[in-house]
């Protein structure tokens, strides 16, 4: 079935979808060898998109800009990986908390009480002489479970599933509220940015014969091209007529912080 990614402009503080009717509907070319530092990040738009509209003024000097840095070879992966950029900017930008996002900020608290009754259950000599265990099932009246065999059963098989034993438990714990550690809501879209730009930064480092700074410029404009803000206090995308004014506007000073020094991002 022909899925078709529709380009979006970035207007006014919002992204917009471009219903321009003389846009051409291009396949995706999947002629080229993956890179193993971009694939991860647009994996999930070939799975989604067998197809994409990009205006032919964006085109037209993203194809400039990779025969400035010497990329033309990667012209087919770098397309999808900044219309891989666009697109989970764009699902990402201005989230708001919901109560949903507001269930995973909990998470971390309750796995730091179950983690602290796994560790007694454990550590203990004694299993047959356990706790009762109390559910309060769809708003129901509670439920306990009195019963030291069916108590062992339960807490042993919390353990299978969350890999601990007696050797690991201090590790896997700390393993385990790793994995709950969440990005805030508002800073999804900054996560975005951070993820591509480190990603496309260390591609350009590997495969070119140029310096932080070049990097930094032709990350700059080629996030602009894809209509990504990188300023937050002044979001306009700015794409001057000329090439060179692009690469000159961009602010390395700034975009380095994405790469040194990167936003808090999680709670």
């Amino acid at each position: 079935m022909e899925t078709i990614y529709h380009w979006n402009d970035f207007v006014d503080g919002e992204f917009q979808i471009n219903s321009d009717p003389d846009i051409e509907v291009l396949s995706l070319d999947k002629d080229f060898q993956v890179n193993e530092l971009l694939y991860p990040l647009y994996s999930f738009f070939l799975r989604n998109y067998s197809h994409f509209k990009l205006p032919p003024s964006i085109y037209s000097k993203l194809r400039l800009l990779l025969r400035e840095f010497n990329l033309e070879a990667f012209q087919n992966e770098l397309i999808i990986f900044g219309l891989a950029l666009q697109s989970k900017f764009k699902d990402s930008f201005a989230i708001e908390e919901d109560a949903v996002l507001a269930e995973f900020n909990t998470e971390a608290k309750d796995m730091e009480k179950l983690l602290k009754v796994l560790k007694k259950y454990i550590f203990t000599k004694n299993n047959l002489n356990l706790p009762k265990i109390s559910f309060t099932p769809f708003n129901s009246k509670t439920i306990s479970i009195d019963n030291g065999l069916l108590v062992n059963d339960i807490l042993k098989s919390l353990c299978i599933q969350f890999e601990l034993n007696a050797s690991n438990f201090e590790q896997r714990s700390e393993e385990l509220l790793m994995l709950t550690k969440k990005v805030i809501p508002s800073k999804f879209d900054e996560k975005v940015k951070v993820d591509y730009i480190k990603a496309l930064f260390e591609f350009t480092q590997r495969n070119l014969e140029i310096n932080e700074s070049n990097s930094l410029k032709l990350i700059g404009v080629f996030f602009n091209l894809f209509q990504i803000p990188l300023n937050k206090k002044n979001p306009e995308i700015l794409i001057f007529e000329d090439l060179q004014d692009c690469i000159n506007d961009v602010d390395v000073k700034a975009l380095k912080h994405y790469i040194s020094r990167p936003p808090s991002l999680y709670k």
